[in-house]
């Protein structure tokens, strides 16, 4: 599974992520379609604010 990644500046770098899904206040789950495989897998993050704002520009 491809790691989320982040530099200095939290400038966000992603592979295969298609889309990230808010389900509450406290859970962000992030799904990417692995685009070799066509399955679908999934996380959950640990920077949960730092998720929020990639969902955000995902949106």
């Amino acid at each position: 599974m491809p790691n989320l990644v982040v530099d200095s500046n939290e400038q966000i770098v992603y592979l295969n992520y298609v889309f990230f899904i808010i389900e509450d206040c406290f859970t962000i789950q992030a799904i990417y379609i692995a685009t070799q495989t066509n399955k679908i897998k999934e996380f959950k993050a640990e920077n949960v604010e730092l998720l929020r704002i990639l969902a955000g520009k995902q949106a």
